[in-house]
């Protein structure tokens, strides 16, 4: 990589998608292996779900269930919400070990230093210890702040369980949705950068979690842009729709299949059989593997660039004789 410098949110997307055309082979394996073990992972979570509480198995069931029969809904919730947190946690470590070995390979490569995606997996093996002392200040940190974005939820669903109202019912639920929807933007925001800070810096668990927080807050530049955390949300949407983007063109045959059998609005899809969803949901997840280094990318180049602005990595890079 040339050129090392602050750079504008237009050269970030820029690169990281320059990066991505050239180098989504050297990372294909490790992300199809992943994306593969998360398949069977939320698969079985999805099973576990739908037996413990068949109302909870897709949203127009939830609002089914709500209208006709909340209080049933609300026993079955804490179930529901312990079996999907559960899988929610693993997913989510895996996707921090991963990246962080993704992020040891992309880093020097993108300093135009030779590295080995092996060497990559290998360093997140060693730092197991650390990215699970991260982890769970994560998520301890996160189970704080949850209380603090579904609270409203979960009052109004107490007042509509004592009233026995279906609108209050609804509502709470919908209210529950958008609640975990900013949740869940403020815990990607919060913690954007833990794979490269990982995998670029040998620091103890508690002084990654602080790294993180360093890194995307305050400002660097005047104006509403110059808000790290603006930026770093306005990067990720972008990259995000992208994403989003590809999965819909790749799970294409999905959504074929459920309208063919009558189930769209069903991520289950109990009634598809299995022998053409699956591979169809393979299809969609391969398609996947060849996207993830797309984020990774682009979560190393912002966190180059946040050192590069704040600590001036270009000027020191320069002198070590890197480009």
């Amino acid at each position: 990589m040339t050129d090392l410098r602050p750079l504008e949110l237009g050269e970030i997307v820029d690169r990281s998608a320059t990066f991505w055309r050239a180098h989504w082979r050297r990372l294909y394996g490790l992300f199809f292996v992943f994306s593969l073990a998360q398949y069977v992972l939320i698969k079985g979570g999805q099973s576990l779900v739908a037996r413990v509480s068949p109302a909870s198995r897709d949203l127009a069931t939830m609002l089914r269930a709500a209208l006709q029969d909340p209080q049933a809904l609300q026993q079955q919730a804490p179930a529901v919400l312990l079996g999907l947190g559960l899988v929610l946690i693993v997913v989510l470590f895996g996707t921090q070990v991963t990246t962080t070995a993704a992020a040891h390979w992309v880093m020097p490569t993108l300093l135009g230093e030779k590295a080995s995606v092996l060497d990559g997996v290998r360093y997140a093996v060693r730092r197991l210890g650390t990215l699970s002392g991260l982890f769970l200040l994560a998520i301890g940190w996160a189970l704080l702040a949850l209380v603090l974005f579904v609270m409203p939820a979960i009052a109004l669903t107490i007042v509509s369980g004592l009233l026995a109202s279906q609108v209050l019912a609804i509502i709470a639920v919908l209210l529950m949705g958008l609640g975990l929807l900013a949740w869940s933007l403020w815990f990607f925001l919060r913690f954007a950068l833990w794979g490269p800070v990982v995998a670029a810096e040998p620091l103890s668990p508690l002084g990654a979690f602080k790294r993180c927080d360093a890194l995307t807050s305050g400002r660097v530049a005047p104006g509403l842009m110059g808000l790290v955390k603006m930026r770093l949300m306005v990067l990720i949407s972008v990259v995000a729709v992208v994403l989003l983007l590809i999965s819909v063109i790749s799970g294409a045959p999905i959504f074929v299949l459920r309208g063919i059998y009558g189930n769209l609005l069903d991520p289950a899809a109990g009634d598809v059989p299995a022998y053409l969803m699956v591979p169809a949901e393979l299809l969609n997840l391969a398609a996947g593997a060849v996207m993830y280094p797309l984020y990774v990318a682009f979560q190393t180049l912002f966190y180059v660039d946040m050192r590069a602005r704040r600590e001036g990595l270009d000027l020191e890079l320069q002198l070590k004789g890197l480009p």
